[in-house]
Formats: structure tokens, C-alpha cells, sequence
């Protein structure tokens, strides 16, 4: 084209920015990002969107919300893309934020496809889903594993031909219902039974719901086992060793943690999350070496990690509290002077102190280990503080909630008798 008299328009920029997208070619995107610009094409709706999708898959979140507030005009997949780019870079606090924004100006453009797409983007959210419920695998996602598995039953004897998505939906209700053996059951069934009749044969999400299964119900061997065997593309992969981490942390399996953070750093080099997983492992089994050598890597490759943080909302108002930033939070005082409270009768009640609750800080280059309170621990103490008791407390988190956190909220919530809803990535 460049070689012809034929003159590139705002579709031609917008198709080759999305190659540039899916080939995560950002170096080409900025070079035709700026040829755009040169062109005066900088606020065409169309070319804006594609920029605003292929910044935010590159971790670019800064420069895809430059190009969206200098937009003159947002339809409603210009406004999807930029909450969807907040949430793929784990910044659910500017997702929910945002998304409230296209709630109050242009609800009445909204459709299902961009329900589904935020609500998708926005899983973790847990204020947008109080308010956009999907009813269509509602029965599958809430526990109710023995009524979706009658309706699967009566489905196939109506005639009506499963597909993937069928099975997935019925092996996430087995999963939410600890039906551990009747879902494995389901997953050799496609091989043996529906994939010969209906052709349908398992692919990496139905093993992937597997693994997440196994490895909740503490069968972590199996779990690695199967997750060894799967062949999964890079993103998939990332999911799949993502969620066997997860689920060993959980359940204090350290060998596993290391060897699945190990596979997610190869797969993605770029997510600091996969670092400092393997990072803390290192640190909970006292081998200082592996972690300097962890950090030091993360500095060579310009990895940084996102600040725990976790938030509350009262009334009207969203209020997000730091790891560490103990006396800084809002009503610092009454918070510190609760904890400290609490702590005492948790003590009393056989609560031990975990190795979890320490956060490592940087203090020019040098680890500064101190003893202090996570994000939605202060959160916590400002709910129990502000709120009225007859309210329940939710708390929004950006990283998963740690074991030890875990055990002190469910000891807090016997102490003062109230209930907690904490959600977190």
C-alpha cells in the first residue's frame, strides 16, 4: 500500500494497531501510533479504541487513559476496552471506579455484550456484581452442584447435544459443590462417552476447572500431575499454574508453590505477581540466596510489583488502605488502638501470629522486615469502627487474601459477632 498511491485511512490504522495487539508488537504500535498522530487521525473513535486495547494488553494502562480522556466522543466498546485494560493490569479499584462513571453517563447505551464483557473483565469487583447477575450459569457458580447436574441429566434426555461450554459449567458445579469424584467422573466421560457420540472431547479449560478442583479439595499431587500433562498456550498456561499456586499457598504446600511459580515466570516474564509468590516461598523456607537472586532479576527486567491494597465502601464513598501504612490510614488511631484489642483476645482464643502477617519494605535498597497489619486488616478496623452493626462489612482486596489473614478474619468476626465479606483477585 505504502508503495501504491493508495492513502491509508482510519480503518487501515485500526486493523494494523489490532495486528500490533495480538502480536504484542508494542514497538511497531507507538511507531504507528505516532504516523497516526502526524496524520491528524488522533481522535478518530475508531483508531482510538484500537490504540486503548493494544496499550492496555502491552501493561500500558497510563498511556491507554491519556488516549481515552483526549477521546471527544466514547461509544460503549471505547468505554469496555478502557475498563477492560484496568482490569487485565489488576487495577480493579480504577475498573470499578470508571465503570461507575459509564453507569452514570451512558446507561442507557449499555448492552448485553458490554454487561458480559465488564462483568467478565471485572470478576473480582464484587459492587459490580451485586448489580449485574448473569443468570444463566447462576446455578453452576453458586454451590448448587447436584440441581445443575439433574439439569444436565434431564437436558441430555430431552435430546439437547452438550458442547464445551456445557461441561465446563458442569464441572464448576461439582468443583463449588466438593463433588471431587463425580466431576472427575464428567471429565472422563467426554473422552470415553460424549466424545465419541457428540464429538466433544476435553480441551485446557475442562482441565483447567480440574486442577483448580483438585487442588481446593487438597489433592495438590494430583493437581501438579495433571497440570504437567496439559498442553496450553502461553496465557492459558499462565491461568493454569496461577491457580495451582493459589491453591498451595493455601494449603501450605511450599515445594509446589516454588515449582508452579517457577513454570508461571516462564510462561510470563513480565507479571510481578508470579516473582514475588516464588520471592516470599524462598523467604517463608529461609533461603535468603533464592530470594535475592528472585529480586534481582525482577530489577533487570523492569518488574515491579503492585501495592497490596484493599478498600471499603460507606455509603457513597470508596476508602483504600495500604499494606504497612498503618498510622497514615484514615482514623489511624482508632484503627492501631482496635487491632491491638483484638489481638490481645485473639491471643487469648490460641491465635498464633503467622509469618504472612510480615511486610517487607524497601529502605534505601535494604529489606526492612517489620511487623505491621495488611491492607484489608486496616480496612477491617475501619469498617468495624464506622459501620453500624446491623450492616455487613465488605472488603475489596487486589491480591489474595493470605492464610493468616484468612484465620484472623474468621476469629474476629466470633470476637465481635458481626459478619465479613472479603473478596479478593
Amino acid at each position: 500500500m505504502q508503495e501504491s498511491s493508495t492513502k491509508p485511512n482510519v480503518f487501515t490504522f485500526a486493523t494494523m494497531v489490532k495486528a500490533c495487539s495480538v502480536l504484542a508488537d508494542t514497538e511497531t504500535g507507538r511507531k504507528l501510533h505516532a504516523r497516526i498522530e502526524m496524520l491528524g487521525f488522533q481522535s478518530n473513535l475508531v483508531v482510538c479504541t484500537a490504540l486503548i486495547d493494544m496499550y492496555g494488553k502491552s501493561n500500558n494502562v497510563d498511556e491507554a487513559r491519556r488516549i481515552f480522556d483526549m477521546m471527544a466522543y466514547c461509544n460503549i466498546i471505547s468505554w469496555t476496552s478502557m475498563v477492560v485494560a484496568y482490569a487485565q493490569n489488576a487495577q480493579s479499584h480504577d475498573a470499578l471506579r470508571l465503570f461507575r462513571e459509564f453507569i452514570q453517563s451512558m446507561y442507557y447505551l449499555q448492552n448485553h455484550f458490554m454487561l458480559a464483557s465488564v462483568v467478565n473483565a471485572c470478576g473480582s469487583l464484587e459492587p459490580i456484581c451485586n448489580t449485574l447477575y448473569l443468570n444463566d450459569s447462576w446455578s453452576c457458580k453458586n454451590g448448587l452442584g447436584k440441581l445443575s447436574l439433574k439439569l444436565f441429566k434431564e437436558m441430555l434426555e430431552r435430546g439437547i447435544r452438550p458442547n464445551g461450554v456445557t461441561f465446563v459449567g458442569v464441572l464448576h458445579a461439582c468443583s463449588h459443590s466438593s463433588l471431587i469424584n463425580v466431576s472427575l467422573e464428567h471429565l472422563n466421560s467426554m473422552q470415553r462417552k460424549h466424545g465419541i457420540k457428540h464429538g466433544i472431547m476435553p480441551d485446557v479449560k475442562h482441565y483447567m476447572c480440574a486442577v483448580d478442583m483438585l487442588g481446593c479439595a487438597g489433592r495438590l499431587d494430583e493437581a501438579y500431575w495433571l497440570a504437567k500433562t496439559i498442553q496450553a498456550k502461553p496465557d492459558d498456561g499462565a491461568v493454569l499454574w496461577g491457580t495451582l499456586v493459589a491453591t498451595s499457598i493455601t494449603h501450605g504446600r511450599l515445594d509446589l508453590v516454588v515449582e508452579a511459580g517457577q513454570k508461571l515466570i516462564e510462561l510470563n516474564r513480565q507479571v510481578a505477581t508470579s516473582y514475588i509468590t516464588v520471592s516470599n516461598t524462598y523467604a517463608v523456607a529461609g533461603k535468603w540466596e533464592n530470594v535475592h537472586r528472585i529480586r534481582s532479576e525482577m530489577k533487570q527486567k523492569n518488574v515491579y510489583k503492585e501495592p497490596d491494597c484493599s478498600w471499603i465502601q460507606v455509603k457513597e464513598t470508596i476508602y483504600v488502605f495500604y499494606a504497612g501504612y498503618v498510622l497514615s490510614c484514615i482514623r489511624g488511631n482508632g484503627v492501631v488502638h482496635l487491632s491491638r484489642e483484638l489481638e490481645v483476645k485473639m491471643k487469648e482464643r490460641g491465635y498464633v501470629q503467622g509469618s504472612n502477617d510480615l511486610v517487607f519494605v524497601e529502605v534505601e535498597e535494604t529489606k526492612e522486615k517489620i511487623l505491621s497489619l495488611h491492607g484489608e486488616r486496616l480496612a477491617l478496623g475501619f469498617g468495624l469502627i464506622t459501620i453500624p452493626k446491623c450492616v455487613t462489612i465488605r472488603i475489596m482486596k487486589n491480591l489474595r487474601m493470605c492464610r493468616a489473614c484468612h484465620k484472623a478474619f474468621k476469629l474476629i468476626s466470633e470476637i465481635v459477632k458481626r459478619d465479613f465479606v472479603v473478596r479478593g483477585m
